[in-house]
């Protein structure tokens, strides 16, 4: 139900925005170049030839041009498709630019916890550590969601706020917890598996890291 109400109230905030927004900027303005003969005007575009009915460029001495603005009022579906492009690409923007950064230290990370070849012992021992680790992480499952049903009878936003980043944080773990088992199923079970997967990551992360920092010198100089 918090869902729903919470994404209810953003659609809401989202239409109101939109239609302040309309009503007062829903014109697109674009600048043309007037090219006028004879009393005929044709608009084009920068690109095009300025080429007229009767075969003559704008060279002619009859010819004349100017720049002007062309106003062109929108619906109201099309600026909502031009807003959602423009704050795309903005979104676009950063996370490709977190991407890039990220990517080659993901590589080079997966490289040092690749699977390496254990012996039954190694393996015995691994898997009691991670069986520690689950059951600790269990129980702080069942107290977050203890929590989370105290918090949603009080309704107190603050506390939900805190109990928001603990279930976070929860996530992490159990995507790690959930990463190295599947690691240690790799070491015991294909023996540490292909390890030329892992030597081409760690190639490929060292590569890109380099060139990241080739071409942030590049662009300071």
């Amino acid at each position: 139900m918090e869902a729903i109400k919470g994404t209810f109230m953003t659609a809401t905030f989202f239409f109101v925005l939109c239609g302040i927004l309309y009503a007062f900027i829903s014109v697109a303005q674009i600048p043309v170049r007037r090219y006028v003969q004879n009393q005929t005007v044709a608009y084009l575009s920068n690109v095009q030839v300025a080429v007229l009915a009767i075969g003559q460029t704008c060279a002619s001495t009859s010819c004349q041009s100017d720049s002007i603005i062309w106003n062109i009022s929108v619906s109201f579906a099309i600026y909502i498709i031009a807003l959602l492009c423009f704050i795309g690409w903005w979104f676009f923007t950063l996370f490709v630019g977190v991407g890039f950064v990220a990517l080659p230290l993901d590589l080079i990370h997966a490289f040092r916890t690749r699977p390496v070849k254990m012996d039954a012992a190694q393996y015995v021992e691994a898997k009691r550590n991670l069986g520690n680790e689950a059951r600790a992480l269990l129980d702080v499952g069942i107290k977050l969601q203890k929590e989370g049903r105290d918090l949603a009878a009080k309704g107190a936003s603050g506390y939900k706020r805190k109990h928001a980043a603990a279930l976070r944080a929860f996530e992490q773990n159990y995507y790690f917890l959930k990463r190295n088992i599947d690691v240690l199923k790799i070491s015991y079970d294909l023996k540490g598996g292909n390890p030329l997967f892992y030597y081409v990551q760690g190639f490929f992360g060292v590569i890109a890291y380099v060139s990241m920092y080739v071409a942030g010198c590049t662009r300071a100089n």
